[in-house]
């Protein structure tokens, strides 16, 4: 396998891993209230500024550019949904208002 390749399945495996660590002692931190994803979804950026990125696109989401889940939304995706579970399942007033109008 080339060595190049190689360090780049490594390093995508490791960040999933760290990723996955740091979201569970944050979301599990008794003095957090709470977290956010920075980069949701890639993006196209400016040419100028990002002109070496391949695609002028910061591939960097959770999502590709069109919505199609990467590796990480699956750590994300368990991580919060055992948040949820664990303090059970946290809805805005307006879904549960509409919620509630669905089951009448």
């Amino acid at each position: 396998m080339d060595r190049m390749f190689q360090q780049h399945v490594v390093r995508k495996t490791f960040s999933l891993d760290i990723l996955d660590e740091q979201l569970g002692c944050v979301l599990n931190h008794p003095r957090v209230a709470g977290v956010f994803v920075w980069q949701y979804c890639d993006v196209r950026v400016d040419e100028v500024m990002w002109g070496g990125r391949p695609r002028c696109m910061n591939n960097k989401g959770a999502v590709d550019e069109h919505r199609r889940p990467k590796q990480v939304f699956d750590v994300i995706k368990r991580r919060f949904a055992a948040k949820a579970g664990a303090h059970g399942t946290v809805y805005s007033k307006q879904a549960q208002e509409r919620q509630t109008k669905g089951n009448e």
